[in-house]
Parts: structure tokens; C-alpha cells; sequence
């Protein structure tokens, strides 16, 4: 018997995936992801300066709309001053949305489940204020609004 010893070299081919920031991944799937991910928040900047804050200590709106829908405890509601077609455009892509809206300025609200889903549900102020408007109506009262 002869024992032979051969150093032998395999290679194999390994493919990556490399996300616009440079962060590398295994999956095309979760690199797709992850880009997404990236996208939305360079749109969600885009959006920061749309939001209502309140006039008392210029804290976002968080408050949930009265818009004859269910309000849900957990879930996330933000308000966004609307002043053009553009804008919607731009609330719809990232929350996935159809806000129609035919006039400008429109104070919108986007309802999500939490941080990070952003499939959104949308409504407008008017909207609200044709609900409360209707609900007082039915018990006979006549409900005007004024702003401060």
C-alpha cells in the first residue's frame, strides 16, 4: 500500500447582493427589501416638514380622526398638511394609498398598525368634519366649525 497526500484548491462561486448603502446580503430578497426599506425613509424626510403639529407645543398630531371608522388604540395616525398634487403623489407611494383629493391645501390623515408597516389608510379633515356634521345633524343640531 502507497499513501499519496495531494493538496488540492476548490473554488466555488459566491454570489452577493450589494444595497445602494453598501450593506451586503446572501438573498436578492431581503437585499430588495432592504433597499426599500432605504427608499422610504429618504420619502418619509421628503414628508417631515408636511406634518400638522399642534399649536400649543408644536408636537406632531397623533390624534385619531373622527371619521366614522374604527379607531384603534395601537395603531399610528399622523397628519399631514397636503398643499399640491405632488405631495399626495408622494403620501401615496410611500403608504401605499389613493388619496384622490381634488382641492389645496387638504390636512390628510395616514392610520397605520405600527412603525414598520406602512400601508396606510387615509382620510381627510373635510372628510371628519362632514361625519361630525352628519352624526350632530341626526340628533337636530347644526354644527359650524371656525378656525382660531
Amino acid at each position: 500500500m502507497r499513501k499519496n497526500i495531494e493538496l488540492k484548491t476548490k473554488t466555488f462561486e459566491e454570489v452577493t447582493y450589494i444595497a445602494k448603502d453598501g450593506q451586503t446580503f446572501t438573498d436578492a430578497v431581503a437585499c430588495l427589501k432592504h433597499e426599500r426599506y432605504l427608499t422610504l425613509v429618504e420619502k418619509l424626510d421628503q414628508l417631515e416638514h408636511l406634518l400638522v403639529r399642534t399649536k400649543e407645543d408644536s408636537r406632531w398630531v397623533e390624534d385619531a380622526p373622527c371619521n366614522g371608522d374604527e379607531n384603534m388604540a395601537h395603531h399610528i395616525y399622523t397628519w399631514y398638511l397636503v398643499e399640491n398634487e405632488e405631495q399626495a403623489d408622494l403620501i401615496d407611494e410611500v403608504f401605499y394609498t389613493d388619496l384622490s383629493l381634488t382641492n389645496y391645501p387638504e390636512i390628510v390623515c395616514i392610520e397605520r398598525n405600527d412603525d414598520s408597516d406602512y400601508n396606510g389608510y387615509s382620510c381627510t379633515l373635510s372628510g371628519c368634519k362632514k361625519n361630525v356634521e352628519e352624526l350632530f345633524g341626526k340628533f337636530g343640531y347644526k354644527v359650524t366649525f371656525e378656525k382660531e
